[in-house]
């Protein structure tokens, strides 16, 4: 994922989406935080498949930028700009 403006260029699996997800459901109450597409159990790694979770993620992100509170959230941030995956995974425990 490549950060608009920014040039950040970051990878994120499922469970990265799931604790951004989590850890803005926890630290802010109250604030609508978007969903996030449903982990599947079976492995399609269909185009299509592919695409629509790409999309589910990528409109997730839009409107987490578009919240004035949530835009401006360290968990955000994070997610967004720290490009080692090692660095990341430690923020996240």
């Amino acid at each position: 994922m490549k950060t608009p403006g920014l040039n950040w260029v970051v990878k994120r699996r499922y469970s990265d989406f799931e604790w951004l997800y989590n850890s803005l459901k926890r630290f802010y109450p109250g604030r609508f935080v978007p969903p996030i597409a449903k982990k599947t159990t079976i492995k399609d790694t269909s185009g299509k498949h592919l695409y629509e979770r790409m999309r589910t993620f990528e409109y997730f992100l839009n409107e987490l930028l578009s919240s004035p509170v949530l835009s401006l959230s360290t968990e955000l941030s994070d997610f967004l700009s720290i490009t080692d995956q090692k660095a990341f995974e430690a923020i996240r425990k």
